[in-house]
């Protein structure tokens, strides 16, 4: 990787700058399912989930303007879930377990004229792997939290462009950037993206209704580390 001389480099007097950043992208949120058939009780799924990843991130500038920005090996994301489920199958239940990031994550980015930066961080690349999940015949029973429910039933993230559900986007100003250290608060609905909000009818028809929600709340956390 090319990046592993450019501080050496920048210090001889080479015409761009290399910055080092540590980020930090911690949240919470929900997802809810409730479903009717005729005449029948209402059949409900409620989860919450929290994650936290970490990135090292490399930005490497040229006269204000960025050239490249590298999300580095060595990132790291733990997280929990939990869904609790009421009169499914008859039954009601109730379990959880962790969320495990497979890859380090990335980040993208991408400067603007007036040298403000766009920054979409992508927690594992668009995957989570459950841990405590089982298989059964208990409704609750899921091997795979993420994808059987906030992945997979749900279709958030589809559309013309793909997103992973917690992708945050956050635009960084040029006197924010100068700071050493800079949190900001992000949501589901942040410079809003349509992937990233849920349809609310998850299958509503010929007598039966099924409506959903999907929601969370973030903080990404940068600080800048000494130049070596």
């Amino acid at each position: 990787m090319p990046a592993v001389g450019l501080g050496s480099a920048a210090a001889r007097g080479y015409p761009f700058n290399v910055y080092r950043y540590t980020v930090v992208y911690s949240g919470s949120g929900s997802y809810a399912v409730t479903s009717q058939g005729e005449g029948g009780a209402a059949g409900e799924a409620r989860s919450s989930f929290h994650w936290r990843v970490r990135y090292d991130l490399l930005f490497v500038y040229h006269r204000g303007h960025q050239l490249g920005a590298i999300t580095r090996p060595g990132g790291s994301g733990t997280g929990t879930w939990s869904v609790s489920l009421r009169n499914v199958g008859d039954q009601d239940c109730s379990t959880g377990g962790g969320l495990e990031l497979n890859r380090y994550g990335a980040i993208s980015g991408s400067i603007q004229r007036d040298s403000s930066l766009v920054m979409a961080l992508f927690p594992g690349s668009g995957d989570y792997r459950t841990s405590g999940g089982s298989s059964g015949s208990s409704p609750c029973n899921t091997t795979d939290f993420w994808r059987d429910w906030v992945h997979g039933f749900s279709e958030i993230g589809r559309g013309t462009q793909s997103l992973d559900p917690l992708t945050a986007v956050v635009l960084l100003r040029p006197a924010q950037l100068r700071r050493k250290r800079l949190s900001l608060q992000v949501s589901n609905r942040t410079l809003f993206t349509p992937q990233l909000t849920v349809n609310p009818d998850c299958g509503s028809g010929q007598g039966r209704s099924c409506t959903q929600s999907f929601g969370w709340r973030g903080t990404v956390t940068l600080t800048k580390l000494p130049r070596r």
